[in-house]
């Protein structure tokens, strides 16, 4: 399957992008001729059209339904939630000054990188200059979720695998 996937992979590609490259030289991208970005879809005048309708059903009907990619799909949500209620925990009350209450938030958000918390900084300190602090736990579940989704599947297991031990006991020793 690996190896069927692969050159599937090789061929699509490889024609998706003589494809685009054929329609960018011939001006038939209507983003190009109007001097804007708009929505392109290769797909439409794709010369393997029907073969991916066909390998988007098998996908849908053999793939997603597999027992082995339902569990490691059931796995990483898993991860992913865990995850989530031990970083809360150390974002809960960060304020734009990104100083944490214990050890245990210092350490959570000097894992956080220096592009999201300086975004998060400036929402935070517009969100009180404004007033809105009703607003500031959005700030800090969107700094949580951006740190997540930012993560590799490998990543996000060596990160639980890092936190939830000082997670338990944190919350343990409370």
């Amino acid at each position: 399957m690996e190896i069927f996937r692969s050159i599937v992979i090789n061929k699509l590609l490889s024609e998706a992008t003589n494809k685009f490259n054929e329609d960018f030289i011939n001006d038939s991208l209507e983003w190009k001729k109007q001097n804007e970005p708009s929505y392109y879809e290769i797909s439409d005048n794709f010369k393997h059209k029907n073969e991916l309708k066909c390998l988007k059903k098998f996908t849908a009907h053999y793939g997603f339904n597999n027992k082995e990619v339902l569990k490691l799909e059931l796995t990483g949500g898993n991860y992913i939630k865990k995850l989530m209620d031990a970083l809360w925990l150390g974002f809960e009350n960060i304020d734009e000054n990104l100083k944490g209450q214990n050890h245990y938030q210092k350490y959570i958000i000097s894992l956080i990188s220096k592009n999201y918390l300086r975004e998060f900084k400036r929402a935070f300190k517009k969100c009180k200059e404004n007033k809105r602090d009703q607003e500031l736990d959005y700030y800090r579940y969107q700094l949580m979720t951006d740190y997540i989704s930012g993560m590799t599947e490998n990543f996000l297991i060596r990160m639980h695998d890092e936190i939830i031990p000082l997670y338990e006991n944190h919350i343990s020793s409370r």
